[in-house]
């Protein structure tokens, strides 16, 4: 099991890398969710309830309890930096909120999102409330309709995360639905697509050789 402080520099590295890839979205729950679990593939002694608890909600019988976990502490920090240097802003006087797992999707920007689907779009937009299978087919009918789908993502700002993805199966299949955010990802941030996979695969080879001179030093 790792020492509070290197639990604490790998909850820093990781973080470095998020908000450089995304530097005017925020992290997401689900998002702090999948970056534990890359934490329990790369050291399995761990336990991913040190990095991120989720929100609960409020019951008949017990109090909403706020997200916690080392991740949690951590942004709180840079984005209180943030703040204060301006690099990003919360509302005049509004209180910080918890935000759970059906929070509203957000999208920074997309320069042009004021084309409409033709018939053969929304024959596809259709096909892809069903359609898992063949990946490749999927992937396709995915970029044809890229532009379509984030417009609706950019307007509707009452859509929420679990709507979408009861909307689009194919995100729900682990390696599929990551295809499919990437060629989103790539529509929205050009010539970028390969950026996050790039960035932890160079991650994974610094933490593992870090922490196996760790090893060698205390042995």
């Amino acid at each position: 099991m790792l020492t509070g402080r290197h639990q604490r520099f790998l909850c820093e590295k990781i973080l470095d890398i998020e908000i450089r890839a995304y530097p005017d979205l925020l992290i997401t729950p689900k998002r702090f969710i999948e970056l534990t679990g890359m934490i329990k593939e790369l050291f399995p002694t761990e336990s991913e309830q040190t990095y991120y608890i989720p929100y609960t909600p409020a019951t008949a019988n017990s109090k909403k309890v706020g997200a916690k976990g080392k991740f949690v502490e951590i942004y709180q920090q840079y984005r209180g930096i943030a703040i204060e240097c301006g690099v990003t802003y919360k509302k005049k006087g509004a209180k910080p909120k918890s935000v759970n797992n059906t929070g509203v999707v957000r999208l920074g920007r997309l320069d042009d999102v004021s084309e409409e689907p033709d018939d053969d779009c929304k024959e596809k937009l259709e096909l892809l409330h069903t359609c898992i299978d063949p990946p490749e087919v999927v992937k396709h009918y995915w970029t044809v309709t890229s532009r379509v789908r984030i417009k609706e993502l950019v307007t509707n700002q009452g859509l929420e995360t679990f709507d979408y993805y009861s909307q689009y199966p194919a995100l729900a299949h682990k390696n599929l639905g990551v295809d499919l955010i990437n060629i989103d990802f790539e529509a929205i941030y050009p010539d970028k697509e390969s950026l996050l996979s790039e960035k932890y695969t160079l991650f994974e080879k610094q933490i593992l050789s870090y922490y196996s001179r760790i090893k060698k030093k205390n042995e």
